[in-house]
């Protein structure tokens, strides 16, 4: 039997590309992998946003105060006739805070003070505002009497509402 014997063989250059191929192909999925952990940490960073956003939004909603009208009766004593705002919880009184600007003064009147008494409309002393019924806030305040008040209502961990009044007007009269 006789051996051939080759005196130059021939590279064999197949495999090499291959795995040139695959080099490639693993560095893409890597890419891939990274881009893709990138837009879900994106995704899941905006949907806690956007979460924070709708409780802080519901939490300044959720214990508004609605001004529905206002008049002066005695000469100092300001009434002002509440309820909640709808989608609101019932809100205490002593939850509430008072605060009347008139001109330069500023007093702040705490919602259980001695110079703020809150009623239902038939006149019974009441504790809690809720939206389905009116309440009659009345507060004597001390150093408003005269010229544009503002009255500001700040709920405990909850939302704010303020209104504008002229206090020029005769008692009875609306100051809306």
């Amino acid at each position: 039997m006789q051996t051939n014997k080759e005196n130059n063989p021939q590279n064999d250059t197949y495999a090499a590309i291959g795995i040139g191929a695959m080099i490639v192909f693993i560095a893409l999925i890597l890419v891939a992998a990274v881009a893709s952990a990138v837009i879900i940490q994106t995704g899941e960073k905006l949907q806690q946003n956007a979460q924070e956003t709708g409780d802080d939004t519901q939490n300044s909603m959720r214990g508004k105060v609605k001004i529905v009208g206002a008049f002066k009766t005695n000469g100092p004593v300001y009434n002002f006739i509440l309820v909640a705002s709808p989608g609101s919880s019932d809100i205490a009184e002593a939850d509430m805070l008072f605060q009347m600007h008139c001109g330069t003064n500023t007093e702040t009147i705490a919602g259980d003070d001695a110079s703020a008494t809150m009623t239902d409309i038939a006149g019974n002393a009441e504790s809690t505002v809720t939206s389905t019924e009116g309440f009659i806030m009345a507060i004597t305040p001390a150093t408003c009497n005269s010229g544009d008040v503002t009255l500001h209502i700040h709920v405990k961990g909850m939302g704010t509402t303020y209104e504008t009044f002229d206090s020029s007007v005769a008692d009875g009269e609306s100051l809306i």
